[in-house]
């Protein structure tokens, strides 16, 4: 939906209940490509919390789906890659170390193609657990 198209009644009322108190937090509302939203999950589009990787990853696999956005050819990584490569994250040492995220890049993985097939590798690096860069 582009931005600045009012919702109808039907899409607030949509809105409002993945937003609210009703539900389980686990309730799953819906799958962006292979990418699971819960209630929990969407909650953190409203104001003050923090913005969470299952919803970068599910925006990301919207945009790598509607062809009409480029042609290029673009390869969009999972938002964990980037903290898997570098040794980040709570259990990581901080050392870059390709081994761990070498499989991501495999042919089965991007879907038979090879990276030199893709105009474009987008690679979303969350800094510091509080700002997030593609």
């Amino acid at each position: 939906m582009e931005a600045g198209i009012p919702l109808n009644m039907l899409e607030e009322h949509a809105v409002s209940d993945a937003l609210g108190d009703i539900g389980r937090p686990e309730d799953l509302l819906v799958m962006c490509g292979d990418v699971p939203i819960t209630r929990e999950k969407i909650r953190c589009l409203q104001p003050l919390p923090w913005l969470g990787s299952e919803v970068i990853d599910a925006y990301l696999s919207m945009l790598s789906m509607d062809p009409s956005r480029s042609s290029a050819r673009i390869l969009i990584m999972n938002s964990r890659l980037f903290t898997q490569l570098t040794g980040g994250g709570k259990r990581g040492n901080g050392r870059y170390d390709y081994s761990r995220v070498a499989r991501w890049t495999a042919r089965a993985q991007i879907g038979g193609a090879i990276l030199e097939d893709f105009d474009k590798v987008m690679i979303p690096v969350n800094l510091h657990d509080t700002h997030w860069q593609l």
